[in-house]
């Protein structure tokens, strides 16, 4: 592709202040609003023993008051604002934002600021707060998929902290202290260690000047370094198998193995090759275990990349009686990846919807600010996805082979899987035992096919980035009464649509409620020309978004794609709101 990342077309700009806080202020006409976030490089693999979920009640606690601002002041001052505020805490950071109107861009710099130079830990908020805590991680408990996630990662992991829910654990919430929360805060919410981005709707000299103001004053403490527990080296010698069963209605099956960091340059090849093997209906998992032999509930292929290593999985949600015919299927579609190399037209698939991806997250804000936010702290860089991205597009058949070789050895196989309670635990775990033999000797014998030779790529035309300026409005009623309202913005090679006609909820027949729900969930499910299997193949095929919404007042359907397919797009959005074809099995 002749594109390059819009991570780098933003220009992000860089100051860093005098307590060592660094800033990244990345300016976007798009919309007239600001989002300030703040990255703050800790996390639950930073985390002591006993310490394990501060990073996350910490997170809580920082809304409930500070030098400035009383309990619920915050979010009443944001909202009054007409802002959004929230937070989230992972592995290796925890983030704070403030979306806002570009008129009240200081309010959301105030508050921001305020939490992390002057957070109160109140010790009735504490106490308070632990319930709220302790009710999440009840309710986290009882979720399916996050029981199936929890037995994934504590089975990759032996000894490095990711083997521990980022939630924490109910007997460290209900005891720790409030001089432990405040010294965790301290050794690690240090300006030295936190990234401050700001993208919107500014000027950029004078934000500059608003952050000095604002943030220059936290005060720098001492970071404590952590030293991460590694994984020894002989577990990834032989295969492992994991076997678990809880209150969950469907088999949550894993086949993974151990891959580098996010900063290793085989990244971007083995996330090509998961888009190959498991992401989208046209994948090679998901088209022969879901859409072909109908065996599975749902399957996937992904990579769980990070600051340390991380894994790549291909995953199948299936009925537990099935097992044994998914079994053979999941091997032979994995090791089709070395007998019947990728072809042209999987490998195009797979790098325009990875741009595709990268591209539409950079159509907000909150968007921009996450990529820029996430690329800084985990890489150091934003232009980092260039490069990523130029890894991305140079991805061959010769590449999937050698990348498949390398890092999807039945030596380094986890097979993990969680069963529900009534499953036959000695039957099953003796099937997976075979399975893995039985993979290992595929993999073993298994002769690569013949790679097809490298088509030239369809040129395709460069795309380079303008300033929005001031965003242009175009409206036209056409002959049919359909009215056309055009917004015209060019910092990114992006096409949405949204076609609405009055209708909605409120105009639904005495006793059909809900008719405009179902019409949302149904509109996309074929056309006069399209079955839905078609129609969602086509779409897959350009990485374009195709959906439908329904509200109070009105319905329709709306689109996305990258300005280069807007031709392929137009004629299959408007077939599909003009001529949907609701059959009584999609109802």
């Amino acid at each position: 592709m002749s594109q390059k990342s819009a991570s780098s077309k933003q220009k992000p700009t860089k100051i860093v202040l005098k307590n060592g806080l660094e800033v990244r202020l990345v300016p976007s006409r798009k919309s007239p609003v600001v989002s300030v976030q703040m990255w703050v490089k800790t996390g639950s693999a930073d985390e002591r023993r006993p310490e394990e979920g501060i990073s996350h009640f910490i997170e809580h606690l920082l809304f409930k008051g500070t030098a400035k601002y009383g309990v619920g002041e915050i979010a009443r001052t944001v909202e009054a604002s007409g802002g959004e505020l929230n937070a989230w805490t992972s592995f290796d950071q925890t983030v704070f934002y403030v979306n806002i109107s570009r008129e009240f861009q200081e309010v959301g710099l105030d508050v921001i600021a305020d939490m992390m130079g002057s957070p109160l830990f109140d010790p009735k908020e504490i106490d308070a707060e632990r319930e709220v805590v302790l009710e999440e991680i009840k309710r986290t408990n009882d979720s399916p998929s996050r029981k199936g996630s929890r037995l994934l990662f504590s089975s990759i992991y032996k000894k490095h902290p990711y083997r521990l829910p980022v939630i924490g654990r109910p007997e460290v919430i209900k005891k720790v202290s409030p001089a432990v929360l405040k010294r965790y805060f301290k050794e690690r919410y240090s300006p030295k260690n936190m990234t401050l981005v700001i993208a919107g709707d500014f000027e950029t000299a004078a934000m500059a000047t608003l952050v000095r103001a604002r943030f220059g004053t936290l005060k720098a403490s001492a970071v404590r370094k952590v030293a991460r527990a590694k994984e020894p080296k002989a577990a990834t010698k032989t295969p492992r198998v994991y076997y678990d069963r809880a209150e969950v209605k469907e088999m949550q099956l894993h086949f993974s193995w151990p891959i580098p960091s996010v900063k290793h340059e085989d990244v971007a090849a083995l996330e090509t090759l998961a888009m190959v093997l498991g992401q989208g209906d046209a994948s090679r998992v998901v088209r022969r275990l879901r859409v072909e032999s109908d065996v599975v509930n749902s399957a996937g292929a992904g990579c769980f990349t990070s600051r340390d290593p991380g894994f790549f999985t291909v995953t199948a949600h299936l009925n537990a009686k099935r097992l044994e015919e998914v079994l053979p299927l999941l091997t032979e579609e994995i090791v089709g990846l070395l007998e019947r190399p990728v072809s042209a037209e999987e490998i195009e698939r797979a790098i325009v919807n990875i741009e595709s991806s990268e591209l539409y997250g950079l159509e907000t804000a909150d968007g921009l600010a996450r990529k820029i936010g996430s690329l800084t702290t985990l890489l150091g860089d934003p232009s980092e996805m260039d490069r990523y991205l130029a890894r991305v597009r140079k991805f061959s058949s010769e590449q999937a082979v050698k990348t498949a070789k390398k890092y999807l050895a039945p030596e380094k196989l986890s097979v993990v899987c969680m069963a529900p309670l009534e499953s036959d635990e000695k039957q099953q775990k003796a099937l997976l035992q075979a399975a893995v033999k039985a993979f290992g000797k595929r993999w073993k014998t298994a002769k690569v096919g013949i790679v097809p030779k490298k088509k030239k790529s369809a040129s395709r035309p460069a795309w380079t980035a303008r300033p929005d300026g001031e965003i242009e409005i175009e409206t036209r009623t056409l002959k049919s009464g359909l009215r056309v309202i055009a917004r015209i913005a060019r910092s990114t090679p992006v096409v949405s649509a949204r076609l609405g006609f009055l209708g909605g909820s409120r105009l639904e027949p005495a006793n059909q409620d809900g008719l405009t729900e179902l019409l949302s969930r149904t509109w996309i499910t074929g056309t006069s020309n399209f079955s839905e299997t078609d129609l969602n193949s086509k779409i897959e095929g350009f990485a374009a978004g195709l959906g439908a919404f329904g509200g109070r007042h009105t319905a329709g359907v709306s689109g996305q794609v990258l300005s280069e397919y807007e031709e392929q797009l137009i004629p299959l959005f408007f077939e599909t709101a003009f001529k949907p074809s609701i059959s009584s099995e999609a109802v």
